[in-house]
Order: structure tokens, then C-alpha cells, then sequence
């Protein structure tokens, strides 16, 4: 895992969690002083990429003050129930009803991934997952300042691909971390171009029109840099926020129209999807196969997440 680690920017290091596989998946960790803050920290399978890294880095266990979740899906916090027992000063903050399910994730976090995924990834990526210490955890909400040394943190309510998500803005970077609300991107297929990048909509708690706000927020912060969960760091601009806009209406169109055939939802909806990511990688200019391939759980999960949509309005 030596190359699991890259300075992205002054102070802020991007970690590869490898997630499935390399460069699908990432954590930050930012140091100001003596102090650091993972934003995010992946699933269980990614500690040992976090350990080597901090260790390659220069910084100790006891300088992570805070583990911090932009939502509660394990392929982004599943590791900071374990986390916490290696960094003895850390705090865990999140929503509060994220924390919830990382305090008691066999209530309902455990069943819904095992049902989402399947019982063979479960259990490659998130078996044994260890339940946070309700006493090192910290509910943040809309407006909440963290500070890591000098370095202030703002947290915005960012819900549409949870109702539990929360980005983080870093002012003096101009840079947020963008969880999963700003979409997925990834860098092997679209390399240091304008990426292509799309939301991801998993069930169940998925809501089009909360996202479209999310994404009008975080373009109004006019920030330089978006930090992605998948995956790094990318140069923004408006029209990045606009571009996922535009998609959730075209999709919501579609699955609405579909719906009218529930039997073969799932099928005519994949196939939608798939036709949309192959289109928009070709007018780019990137190879399109390589881009359903990259994006292919990303698929499965809005396909997913838009058939519940679907039953639930109906």
C-alpha cells in the first residue's frame, strides 16, 4: 500500500482506503499544528491504508482529535468504531442520526447493507464491524464550526443522498468535502481532464429534490476545489453542480415515465442509466466502456434507490 497516500494540497493528504479496489474510494486527513482530523475513514478493510499512511506521514495517533462523518454508509465510516480504540484523543462527530447507526449498527445499518450488497461483499468489505463509543461521539448540525489547530471547519446540512449527510467547508482552502453529495469521479478513466461526474442515489433514504438543493448550496460557496469520497480532489466550477442538476431531472423523468411498467423497473431503468453514463463519457471524449465500468455500482445503487422512489410514491 505504498502509494495509498498523496499530498493533495498544503496540509491535507487524500488516503486511498482501497474500498473494493484502488482509487474507488478515499479518506482526507488534515493537519494543522498539532492537531488532525480524518473527514471520513472508510470501511473496516481500510485500516491497515490508514495506519501505514499516518505512520508515513509524520503523524502520531494521539494528534487525531477528530474522526468526522459526512453519513453513515460504511463504505465511509464503517472503520471509526475500531478507529477510535487506535487514536486515543479522537471524537467521532456526525449527524446526529447518523451517529445513531454507528452507535448501534446492528439495529439497522447492518441489515440494510447486508440487504443492499449481499452477504458475500458484506462480508469481504464490513463483517465485524465495531460499534462506536457513545461517549466519544459529537452530534454537529447546520452552522457548526469544528477546529482543527487554527483551521475552522463549517458544517453544512447537505441531505439528498442520505438525510443524514453533511459536507465540510474549509474556507482558508476554498476547498469541501463533499461526502456523496457532490457525486463520484474517477480519476483512471478521466485522468486531470474535467471529469464526468454524476450523483448516486441508493435507497432508502435517497430524495431528488433535497439533493438539487444540497448541490445549489455547495455551488454557491463558489469554493476552488471539491474533495470527493470517490474519488480525490477535483478543480470545481459551477457548471459541476448544474451538470448533477440537469441529470437528477433527466432521471426522475425517466423513472417516472417507466414506472408505468413497475414489473420491469429495475431492467428498463438500469438500461437507461447505462445508455445516459455511456452518452455523457462519449460527448466528453472519455472511453465510455471504462466509464460504465468505473461506475458500476454507482449504477446499481441509483437503480435501486429510484425503484424504491418509485414504490414509495406509488
Amino acid at each position: 500500500m505504498s502509494n495509498s497516500w498523496s499530498e493533495v494540497l498544503p496540509g491535507i493528504w487524500r488516503i486511498d482506503v482501497f474500498h473494493s479496489i484502488a482509487e474507488r474510494t478515499c479518506c482526507y486527513l488534515l493537519v494543522d499544528k498539532e492537531s488532525a482530523a480524518l473527514i471520513d475513514c472508510g470501511a473496516k478493510s481500510g485500516i491497515p491504508s490508514i495506519m501505514e499512511s499516518l505512520d508515513a506521514i509524520g503523524v502520531a495517533k494521539e494528534q487525531i482529535q477528530w474522526i468526522i462523518a459526512t453519513h453513515a454508509h460504511m463504505d465511509h465510516v464503517g472503520a471509526a468504531g475500531e478507529l477510535l480504540q487506535h487514536f486515543p484523543n479522537a471524537v467521532l462527530a456526525g449527524h446526529e442520526s447518523g451517529l445513531t447507526h454507528l452507535i448501534s449498527p446492528d439495529a439497522k445499518l447492518i441489515p440494510a447493507v447486508r440487504s443492499l450488497f449481499g452477504e458475500k461483499f458484506y462480508t469481504s468489505q464490513y463483517a465485524d464491524i465495531i460499534p462506536a463509543e457513545e461517549s466519544r461521539t459529537k452530534v454537529i448540525a447546520d452552522n457548526d464550526v469544528l477546529m482543527v489547530g487554527d483551521r475552522k471547519l463549517n458544517i453544512l446540512y447537505t441531505p439528498g443522498h442520505a438525510w443524514h449527510h453533511v459536507s465540510i467547508y474549509d474556507e482558508a482552502n476554498s476547498l469541501f468535502y463533499a461526502g456523496d453529495a457532490y457525486g463520484t469521479s474517477f480519476a483512471e478513466v478521466y485522468g486531470t481532464k474535467t471529469p464526468l461526474i454524476a450523483p448516486v442515489m441508493p435507497p432508502n433514504q435517497f430524495n431528488p429534490q433535497a439533493m438539487c438543493d444540497s448541490l445549489v448550496r455547495l455551488k454557491s460557496l463558489n469554493a476552488r476545489h471539491v474533495a470527493l469520497t470517490h474519488f480525490g480532489i477535483i478543480a470545481n466550477s459551477p457548471d459541476l453542480a448544474d451538470k448533477q442538476i440537469q441529470a437528477i431531472e433527466e432521471w426522475v423523468a425517466a423513472a417516472e415515465q417507466l414506472a408505468e411498467n413497475p414489473a420491469n423497473f429495475s431492467t428498463a431503468f438500469a438500461d437507461y442509466l447505462k445508455k445516459w453514463y455511456h452518452t455523457a463519457a462519449t460527448n466528453a471524449g472519455y472511453d465510455a466502456d471504462a466509464a460504465l465500468q468505473a461506475h458500476a455500482t454507482d449504477i446499481m445503487l441509483s437503480v435501486k434507490g429510484f425503484q424504491y422512489l418509485m414504490e414509495r410514491r406509488s
